[in-house]
This record gives C-alpha cells, sequence and structure tokens, in this order.
C-alpha cells in the first residue's frame, strides 16, 4: 500500500510538473547570461575588432587582436585582420564572423565565446561575408564573392571546413504564376535548416532584384537542395529587405527610412500588411533577435561624428519587446551587434 501510494504521488507530481513546464515554460536564456557580441574600431590598428559584454555593459572582453597569428590554413600563416557581422551560434557557446586575412581577402572564422580556438572555415581566394549559423549548429551560410567585389554564390561551410555553393545570386523562380526575382544577400535560415527566408522581387523581369530600388518585395520560403520557392510567407508589398524574423517564426523586423536622416525599425507579423515603428530613429539599424525573442538590439546614431557617418557614432541599445522600453547600454562607440 504505502510504495503505492508513493507511485501514485510520484506520478502526480511529474504530471503537475509537465503541466507547469507547458503553461509557464521554463526561460532557457536568464538575465544573467545574456550577452552581446559586437565590433569597435581600434584606434591604433583602425582594424574592426570583435567584442563581448553582458547585457547589463558589464564583462566587457576583446576576443580579437589585429596582432594575432591565425592558424594555418593551406600552409600559409596569415595575420588576423578587421572582423565583422560576428553571430551568436543558437547554443550561445560560438561566434562566426567574416575577418580580412590579406589584400582583397577575407573569410569565415569560428571562435569560441571567449575568443580562444580560432579557426577558418573558407577556402583561400576572394572574399566571404554575412555569415549565419544553421539552427543545428554545424553548418554556416554566407555569400561568395570575387576579389572586386561581386557576389559570385551563396554557400555553406560547415565546422570541419568542407564548403559548397548552393546557388546563384540574384537568382529567378516562378511562383504561383508570378516570376520571383531574389536577392539572397539577405537571406535567413529556416527553423528546420533545410530551408532559407530570402526576400524577393515579385514585379517581373524588369524589376530590381535589389532591395531598396523601389522593388515590391515580399518574403519567400526557398528549399536549399533544389533552389526552389516552396511558400509565399508575407502578403504586404512592402520593400522588406534587411528583414530580421525572430526565432519562433512569428514577427519580422524591418529597417525602413532614409539612410542618415530618418531610419527606424518596424515590427510586424508575418500575416499582417502594416508594420509598426518601435524605435524613434534617427538612423537606427542592425536590429538582431535575442534566443528568446524577448529582447532585440540594434544601434543608434548619436550624430557627433565630424563626418556624419554613423559608423563613428553609433551606440548598442536593447529594446524590450514586451514594454518597448530601450535603454542605451554602450557608452563607446559599437557596431554590428548580436545577442544571446
Amino acid at each position: 500500500m504505502r510504495n503505492s501510494f508513493k507511485s501514485l504521488l510520484l506520478t502526480a507530481t511529474l504530471f503537475a510538473v509537465i503541466a507547469c513546464d507547458k503553461d509557464n515554460p521554463v526561460d532557457p536564456v536568464s538575465p544573467a547570461q545574456r550577452k552581446i557580441v559586437f565590433t569597435m574600431l581600434d584606434s591604433v590598428s583602425r582594424k574592426s575588432l570583435i567584442y563581448r559584454m553582458n547585457v547589463d555593459a558589464g564583462g566587457m572582453t576583446q576576443l580579437t587582436f589585429a596582432s594575432d597569428v591565425l592558424d594555418t590554413v593551406q600552409a600559409v600563416t596569415r595575420k588576423r585582420g578587421s572582423g565583422s557581422e560576428p553571430r551568436w551560434s543558437f547554443d550561445g557557446q560560438r561566434i562566426v564572423y567574416s575577418e580580412s586575412q590579406g589584400p582583397d581577402e577575407s573569410h569565415i572564422v569560428v571562435m569560441n565565446e571567449d575568443g580562444s580556438n580560432k579557426k577558418t572555415l573558407t577556402p583561400v581566394g576572394g572574399y566571404c561575408i554575412r555569415p549565419k549559423w544553421s539552427p543545428q549548429g554545424y553548418r554556416i551560410l554566407y555569400l561568395r564573392g570575387t576579389y572586386m567585389g561581386a557576389i559570385i554564390a551563396t554557400s555553406i561551410v560547415d565546422t570541419n571546413g568542407i564548403s559548397f555553393d548552393i546557388y546563384l545570386a540574384p537568382e529567378s523562380r516562378v511562383f504561383e504564376g508570378d516570376s520571383v526575382f531574389y536577392n539572397i544577400g539577405d537571406s535567413q535560415w529556416y527553423q528546420d535548416g533545410q530551408h532559407l527566408y530570402v526576400w524577393g522581387s515579385v514585379e517581373g523581369p524588369s524589376a530590381s532584384p535589389v532591395c531598396g530600388e523601389n522593388s515590391k518585395g515580399e518574403i519567400f520560403l526557398l528549399q536549399i537542395t533544389t533552389g526552389h520557392i516552396v511558400n509565399r510567407l508575407s502578403h504586404n508589398s512592402v520593400d522588406e529587405c534587411g528583414f530580421q524574423i525572430c526565432p519562433d517564426g512569428s514577427r519580422i523586423l524591418l529597417t525602413r527610412g532614409p539612410y542618415q536622416t530618418d531610419r527606424k525599425i518596424f515590427l510586424m507579423r508575418l500575416s499582417d500588411t502594416l508594420a509598426k515603428s518601435i524605435t524613434s530613429g534617427k538612423n537606427d539599424q542592425w536590429p538582431r533577435w535575442s534566443s528568446d525573442s524577448k529582447l532585440i538590439v540594434f544601434t543608434k546614431d548619436e550624430n557627433d561624428d565630424q563626418f556624419n557617418d554613423p559608423y563613428f557614432s553609433n551606440r548598442i541599445y536593447v529594446l524590450d519587446m514586451n514594454s518597448f522600453k530601450q535603454k542605451r547600454i554602450s557608452p563607446l562607440i559599437a557596431n554590428e551587434p548580436d545577442i544571446y
């Protein structure tokens, strides 16, 4: 009887725990674990270096150095240069970024969150930019270009350094009777790791496939293996280049407005037709979702530079997606933030 009572009590406890987890899911990232990676321009070397800090602006740590000796790639030892576009892995343990490693040459590099174990993943030659982790964490999407800056292809590299092109950009596909000309420079992984969110022009062959050139844009779902469009996810006929879709796939961040004058960040559900401004400008950009979709990080131009260039006057801000209150967390000039 006593054993039966214990079994019933244990069963009831397990059901209670499951119900609690279902109705009140545990936040996978506590406030103490939230962290931001970003770039700052070094005044001595004039190179863009990568730093990490906590979301409360504490614990700032420099992760890359202009004088670092790079690990050997194809029997060539190189010096590290400027780093750009750092991105957290989905588990918050690694960072991927693009790094210049010689004249007209840049590569995709991955490192641990503390800056250790730096490893170049891409082959020598040309330049590789805009890296993005796959949800599973073992593949990275990036753009591959020529020495002169022209985009050749969108490619994928795994963490062992095996790289392959998936298709040229921009491309054209027919979907539901429309000729869709998509530019995958602003593409983003879909949750299953087998598809991509892409921005595409649906105005026909004469339309520009480039974001921001008066094209009617929509967001589509593209199958990686075949390169075919399988779904249309937005129906609002707006320019959506520079979009960032939240981890659960329900909301989208858009950056709109003239550069250096009145650029703001907007929020919209994929099923809606109107977007709501959630920042005040005047040149807010680089919005990124936190891993639990509760915060976004972005930069705000405080316009105190002599060149009128936001890169030399941006500070990092964090915005709470429940209250829509924003807080400045970077007293120093900083760019390209990403939040975990």
